[in-house]
């Protein structure tokens, strides 16, 4: 009789995230992994080849969460901006614009997952693509909204972020004073 597999991918994916969250890239090693989802560390063998694939896998789930709510900010006019988004979701948060993606992985991770990493960078900057017109100052317009949507709240939230304190209240204000900025700069109106 075959016996069932008694941990799945999803909860050694969820054990990096907690893992790169709270101690970066130096903390999610398969041994770590393996005791904070309380399996043994073979069981992470049985699900991935290595420990880049799991910190990989946990990377794209945070990064595709991310662009997720990045598309609906560009799309929909009352959708949460990123420093809401950070606070509703401070592990992939922290996961995200703590780390760098090239200190996460000591190997290559499979080519399905770079893959779907790289499918999601695509999808992030398409969504940019889309939401500033052609014209002479086309460059300056996705400048400014990327620094509006991401570069500029990331900047104001990482200190609470690195510190673990809560991201104050008056940050969105602060962030949608930027995104103001977006939707309604010279550029973008130059643009069309």
């Amino acid at each position: 009789m075959v016996r069932g597999a008694k941990f799945e991918s999803g909860e050694f994916v969820e054990a990096a995230l907690v893992l790169l969250a709270e101690g970066g890239p130096s903390a999610a090693t398969m041994a770590a992994i393996a005791r904070r989802a309380g399996a043994p560390t073979g069981s992470i063998y049985h699900r991935f080849p290595s420990r880049s694939a799991v910190v990989a896998a946990a990377w794209l789930q945070a990064l595709t969460a991310f662009a997720d709510a990045i598309e609906a900010a560009l799309t929909a006019p009352d959708a949460p901006m990123l420093v809401a988004w950070s606070r509703a979701h401070p592990r992939l948060a922290r996961v995200l614009f703590l780390n760098e993606p090239a200190s996460l992985f000591d190997a290559a991770p499979p080519e399905a997952l770079s893959d779907a990493i790289r499918a999601q960078e695509a999808r992030l900057e398409q969504a940019f693509q889309n939401r500033v017109p052609d014209g002479p100052r086309r460059a300056e317009a996705f400048a400014r909204l990327r620094f509006a949507v991401i570069d500029g709240p990331v900047a104001l939230i990482r200190p609470y972020l690195q510190s673990g304190e809560p991201i104050p209240a008056f940050l969105d204000g602060l962030a949608a004073e930027l995104g103001a900025v977006a939707k309604t700069g010279p550029a973008l109106e130059a643009a069309e």
